[in-house]
């Protein structure tokens, strides 16, 4: 890179990217069963069979991702995580550029880190013990308070509160609410599918994220902007996740029957 520049040393890793995708292409299957590998732990041909008759309740993946909502939902969980990477990136920059010295805003980063081991228990027992709603949307709202306090770092301690408190209580809104928001939609039959799915769709938006504001940045010459942007797409965000957990989206017998009528 010394000798041919910073480009070339990227153009390299892009190359070593394409490596390693063509070799996972050739290799990487759906499943160890597909390459005749049995993990310990896995049914054998007698439990499969028991398992196949029992009625698990749910929709099949396939009617699921028939449904534009299903694909609405996956885009919000890239969309949550385009800012949450954004933040992971560019947090402790805009802290220092207003006036934050290096080794605090690393210290509050930290610490926030350590404070979101208990936040986020908080967040599960709200799903399990009143609404999963009122969390989703929550989580998102708190989450784009987060953006908006970084928008007004330098202005004041608004700024440094809004950014902590809803950082610490909007993380959430990835890891928890995704894969239970697919469970609220379509219940246990292929929840492990569609759950794959969603992670899919978090690490499309970890990949694109940091370089979302970096590219705003550039264009605007500061962050306050960018971060407007950000806490736009969280509200959009959580009016997809209130949508998406309504009682009206909830899985019972009559959805499922709905799909199946739909599928014939």
């Amino acid at each position: 890179m010394e000798q041919t520049g910073w480009r070339s040393g990227y153009i390299a890793l892009a190359v070593c990217v394409a490596v390693c995708l063509l070799i996972a292409l050739k290799l990487v299957v759906w499943s160890p069963a597909d390459k005749g590998v049995r993990r310990l732990g896995d049914p054998d041909a007698v439990e499969l069979k028991a398992m196949s008759m029992a009625e698990i309740p749910g929709i099949t993946f396939g009617a699921a991702l028939k449904r534009s909502i299903t694909w609405i939902a996956f885009i919000s969980c890239s969309l949550a995580v385009i800012v949450s990477s954004s933040i992971l990136q560019h947090g402790i920059p805009t802290m220092v550029m207003a006036g934050q010295d290096q080794t605090a805003a690393t210290a509050i980063v930290s610490a926030m880190s350590i404070v979101m081991m208990f936040t986020g228990p908080i967040v599960g027992i709200v799903c399990d013990k009143w609404n999963l709603s009122i969390a989703a949307v929550g989580t998102s709202l708190f989450f784009a308070a987060s953006t908006v306090g970084l928008a007004l770092m330098g202005t004041g301690s608004i700024g440094m509160v809004l950014y902590v408190g809803g950082y610490i209580f909007g993380v959430p809104a990835i890891n928890i609410i995704s894969p239970l928001m697919m469970g609220h939609m379509y219940g246990e039959k292929d929840l492990g599918k569609l759950i794959g799915y969603a992670n899919v769709f978090i690490g499309i938006g970890g990949a694109i994220g940091a370089s979302a504001v970096g590219m705003l940045y550039q264009a605007y010459g500061s962050y306050g902007t960018p971060w407007l942007y950000m806490s736009v797409i969280l509200v959009l965000v959580a009016i997809i996740c209130g949508i998406c957990t309504s009682k009206k989206r909830k899985f019972g017998p009559e959805t499922a029957d709905a799909a199946q009528k739909k599928q014939v």
